[in-house]
């Protein structure tokens, strides 16, 4: 994010994490626990649609707390871990505030 005095609206925050997005940089910031990951819009909705997959397909899984999930990123070596139970926590976040963007764009109301 550039410099610039950052005002970030909260799209969702709950006890697992939140997310934010600064209309002065059209930067978003997810936080879900102890990794945070600042994007642009395409980036987010590319991540949040990812994570919604991954969440379905273990919805079923009855080991909701075991961190098995292996979530690849663009760095060599290093990944996301997670849970079933993480992912539906993860999923909810990102849909609630991906609504909540939506509901306040003029555009996507026509």
């Amino acid at each position: 994010m550039s410099d610039h005095i950052h005002q970030p609206t909260v799209l969702h925050q709950d006890k697992y994490g939140y997310l934010v997005y600064c209309p002065n940089c059209s930067g978003f910031q997810i936080s879900y626990g102890t990794f945070a990951l600042s994007q642009n819009q395409h980036d987010l909705e590319c991540f949040a649609d990812l994570i919604n997959r991954y969440y379905h397909r273990y919805a079923q899984r009855t080991e909701r707390m075991r961190r098995d999930i292996f979530l690849d990123t663009p760095y060599v070596g290093f990944g996301i871990i997670l849970s079933a139970a993480d992912l539906e926590r993860l999923n909810s976040i990102l849909q609630k505030g991906l609504l909540i963007l939506a509901a306040q764009d003029p555009v996507s109301q026509q």
